[in-house]
């Protein structure tokens, strides 16, 4: 269950038991008055308060079922028409997130450019094996110019309309500057890190902008997703500066 059709559900929820509560009220206002309750009043109160009961039982159900049906229709109407003609690209697909996602998104149905760092891994040659053919498992060092722009002409040359982008690829070096961390480590965490999805991005733009779906108000509707972390966060917590950190920091305020 997503926060949309939670937010449906209660609003719906909200509603109708304020218009049975305010019912209730009045009813048992009328019904009942300031003097002495009798056992047969309190019977009476009794069998009303398990009629509220089962009434607000009742009332959870229309909810869910009109959110129910309310979402589904939403769903369908703004649902991503998935074809291997659409294709995503995904950095750091030998391991982890990026492996998982290219297979999930090959059952999907999606054309995924699976970037690895080594095409030759575990990771490359185990998602050469599971996934169809509509996964393209590539050679890409972020850091690597080259390797960029092979990509870039293996995509454009495929046929394949370039839906997304997911910068996943990262490094991490998590100590305390005193502890060890040299200048040359931080460098290389911000080139792969904080570097690398800018370089994916500035040779990814051009290529969704080709052919792609637009929406009515001209926007172009294709994604670039950030993977990052909360570690980003805990940079506002401590005075001392740790690599990971600050590059996780820079993604997310990006």
């Amino acid at each position: 269950m997503n926060y949309h059709f939670l937010l449906i559900f209660l609003t719906f929820l909200l509603i109708f038991t304020t218009f049975h509560s305010i019912l209730s009220y009045k009813y048992l206002s009328n019904n009942i008055g300031v003097s002495k309750i009798s056992a047969q009043e309190s019977l009476q109160l009794a069998i009303n308060l398990f009629q509220y009961t089962c009434a607000q039982l009742i009332i959870v159900s229309i909810s869910w079922c009109l959110t129910d049906f309310i979402y589904t229709f939403y769903s369908k109407l703004f649902k991503i028409h998935i074809s291997s003609s659409l294709g995503v690209l995904i950095t750091g697909c030998d391991s982890g997130f990026g492996h998982e996602l290219a297979i999930k998104l090959d059952k999907l149905g999606f054309s995924v450019f699976a970037c690895c760092l080594d095409k030759n891994s575990v990771g490359a040659k185990k998602l050469t094996s599971l996934c169809s053919q509509n996964v393209h498992v590539l050679q890409l060092n972020v850091t690597n110019q080259d390797d960029i722009e092979e990509v870039a002409k293996y995509v454009s040359s495929s046929g394949i309309q370039l839906y997304g982008l997911v910068n996943n690829a990262g490094i991490a070096h998590s100590a305390f500057i005193e502890w060890g961390n040299q200048v040359d480590e931080l460098k290389s965490v911000m080139d792969v890190n904080c570097f690398g999805p800018a370089r994916m991005a500035k040779m990814c733009l051009p290529l969704m902008r080709r052919g792609l779906m637009s929406t009515k108000d001209g926007r172009l509707d294709a994604k670039v997703i950030n993977v990052a972390s909360l570690a980003g966060k805990s940079i506002q917590l401590i005075k001392l500066i740790q690599s990971n950190s600050c590059k996780k920091n820079w993604l997310l305020n990006c």
